[in-house]
């Protein structure tokens, strides 16, 4: 069963939020990322340009995150700074300096508008991750995966980016 659900003719996004937190065991990249920020900067929300790196390609999740500008007042308008190479959605389009309403399909749309306001507003006053499982079915597509969102500020209160990792549960592909 799914928390909400985003749809158009051809395709379809449902999301589960994971209200307790990440699954222990598979998660275990998240819970790392998470942890070894929280370390680098105690006290505060980091800031887009304090993620290293070197430190997402270590969790493994290189590849399958991205950062979003959420600054924007509307959603619609929020922009992918980096977009992971390994992210699926759209067939693979690289959406890196693109916004949300630049995506093709109405569901991919819906979903990153209104995840990514959802995200944000509860950000405001609790900065922690934010769970996720998300299932897409297309006509010749479907995978499941978990996601982690971390609110990520430029001025260390207001959120002004997400951080987005994703991990891959399962994927099949018609043909």
């Amino acid at each position: 069963m799914s928390d909400r659900t985003f749809a158009d003719a051809d395709r379809k996004l449902s999301v589960t939020y994971l209200r307790d937190g990440p699954l222990v065991g598979p998660d275990s990249p998240f819970i790392r990322l998470r942890q070894r920020l929280r370390f680098s900067h105690a006290g505060r929300v980091a800031r887009p340009d304090d993620i290293p790196v070197d430190l997402v390609a270590d969790m493994g999740l290189l590849g399958r995150t991205h950062i979003v500008d959420c600054s924007a007042e509307n959603p619609d308008n929020f922009r992918f700074v980096c977009y992971g190479r390994d992210v699926r959605m759209e067939n693979g389009r690289n959406f890196q300096g693109r916004r949300v309403r630049d995506a093709g399909w109405r569901a991919v749309r819906d979903f990153g508008a209104a995840e990514y306001s959802r995200i944000k507003t509860r950000a405001a006053t609790d900065f922690s991750a934010d769970f996720s499982h998300v299932s897409f079915a297309s006509n010749d597509t479907t995978f499941c995966y978990r996601r982690m969102v971390l609110p990520l500020s430029q001025c260390g209160s207001n959120v002004t980016h997400l951080l987005v990792s994703i991990l891959l549960d399962s994927s099949t592909d018609a043909g």
